[in-house]
């Protein structure tokens, strides 16, 4: 058995996630608290107690998840329970997890790099993202305005769209005509992955340019080559370029596939990357694994 595991990014985050890890296992609770330190905010209390609403915004969804993927991980090596895993990624902002869970990073590298990475976003242009479900990528690079760029191409039917907003609307009423099954204004706050981020990108190329990566564990397929890496310079150039690159997502999870992946192992908040897998390569299993009974039950039924 080959596994590998995925690290979900914004859009994953849901009311109470990571509660009862942190109620579970006190030894994951300084991670909360040097995140609540370098964000001066009270994460703990949006994730547990919300309200939902509160987790949407940028600043707050992303770190929650990061600490979230994080502190599974630390239960899975606390407990002796992690499995062998053979590949990492991450989808967008999991691919800070995947370079933090694998040792490129550490946790507090990652958490300044996040926190400059949501400072760097909300200072870019204006804009947003649409979600396109029924049409592959190369029909949506049929008609695709000017002003907007392919940001994430997730499953083989299903393609976001960045840019401003006149070229969303422009994008959606294209798409509709195109007989998209349905097209979806996402609720960001701006036009991330698309070259609107161009400004934000700098940033993170300033920040990151003495800072040293390391080889991680296993080989990390990343967002923008959707293959596996090893190489530190390699993976910082990547992990930059992400900033205004398209997500390959469709193309990771393929190529994970024919590297013999036979099951994913989700490790954060929610299912989202679990649903995408099923869209894009249905005969390897995925598995969310966010709560205590989820890791439990994953390692009697195949580790016990």
């Amino acid at each position: 058995m080959t596994l590998a595991a995925i690290f979900p990014g914004q859009g994953s985050q849901c009311l109470g996630m990571g509660h009862a890890l942190y109620q579970q296992f006190p030894y994951i609770k300084p991670w909360f608290q040097e995140a609540e330190e370098v964000f001066q905010l009270p994460l703990r209390t949006l994730m547990f107690e919300g309200p939902e609403d509160a987790l949407k915004p940028t600043h707050i969804a992303q770190p929650a998840l990061f600490v979230l993927s994080m502190a599974c991980m630390e239960v899975m090596r606390h407990e002796g329970i992690e499995p062998g895993f053979a590949y990492a990624a991450g989808h967008s902002l999991g691919e800070y997890s995947a370079f933090c869970g694998f040792g490129v990073l550490s946790f507090s590298q990652t958490l300044s790099l996040i926190r400059l990475r949501c400072e760097s976003m909300a200072r870019a242009m204006p804009g947003g993202m649409l979600a396109i479900l029924g049409l592959s990528m190369h029909q949506v690079e049929s008609f695709l305005q000017e002003n907007c760029d392919i940001a994430n191409d997730n499953t083989p039917q299903q393609v976001v769209v960045s840019g401003d907003l006149e070229g969303l609307h422009a994008m959606k009423e294209r798409a509709e005509a195109h007989g998209a099954r349905r097209c979806v204004i996402l609720n960001v706050s701006g036009p991330f992955h698309s070259r609107l981020m161009a400004d934000a990108q700098k940033v993170l190329s300033d920040a990151v340019k003495d800072l040293s990566f390391h080889e991680p564990k296993i080989p990390i397929l990343t967002n923008v080559s959707a293959l596996p890496k090893t190489d530190p310079l390699l993976l910082k150039q990547d992990l930059v370029q992400q900033i205004t690159g398209r997500v390959l997502w469709r193309s990771t999870q393929q190529t994970l596939q024919a590297l013999g992946v036979s099951e994913l192992l989700e490790i954060g908040s929610g299912r989202v990357l679990c649903g995408l897998a099923k869209q894009t390569i249905p005969n390897v299993s995925c598995t969310s694994l966010a709560t205590p009974e989820a890791l439990w039950a994953w390692h009697e039924s195949h580790l016990g």
